[in-house]
């Protein structure tokens, strides 16, 4: 195919939140992302650029003073991990992909939110509540450090500071 004839891939924009100060992971974000305008195109996961602006396929992006997002381009998915939990609100990075033909996409963005202000009125301290992320960024918990053990997460530290 003549390279000069090719269509830009589309990149749409993403969006995930989760409560802010906890390691939140996205959906695919290639889902929503149009890499088939060239006959026989698709979007190429191995190349998704977290930061367009460096030369090369960056699959993590550092914001100062707020954290990483890494990218898995087996599953697709962002996962954004904060510098600790005080960090909260819209962050937001660029992104481009290829295509099979090696044609770049339009910048799109990838926006998390840390979300503070939805917590529920009976939220309470429990194991399960704190696996299940029911405490919506909570000043409570200062450190939380989950292992995955058959297919489980369990709570093997978790220290108090407020309430």
């Amino acid at each position: 195919m003549d390279s000069a004839t090719l269509l830009t891939p589309i990149a749409h924009p993403d969006f995930f939140s989760d409560c802010a100060g906890l390691m939140a992971t996205s959906q695919d974000i290639t889902a929503n992302d149009n890499g088939t305008v060239n006959t026989l195109g698709k979007i190429n996961k191995k190349s998704i650029d977290l930061d367009p602006a460096i030369a090369g396929i960056q699959t993590s992006k550092t914001v100062v003073n707020k954290g990483t997002f890494t990218y898995n381009d087996t599953s697709g998915k962002i996962t954004f991990l904060p510098i600790d939990n005080t960090v909260n609100g819209t962050i937001t990075i660029d992104y481009t992909f290829n295509d099979t033909y090696g044609k770049t996409s339009n910048v799109s963005t990838i926006t998390y939110t840390g979300d503070i202000s939805h917590k529920p009125a009976d939220a309470k301290l429990t194991k399960q509540s704190v696996l299940e992320k029911h405490l919506y960024g909570l000043p409570i918990i200062q450190y939380l450090r989950l292992r995955k053990t058959e297919s489980k997460l369990q709570m093997t530290d978790v220290r108090l500071t407020k309430f």
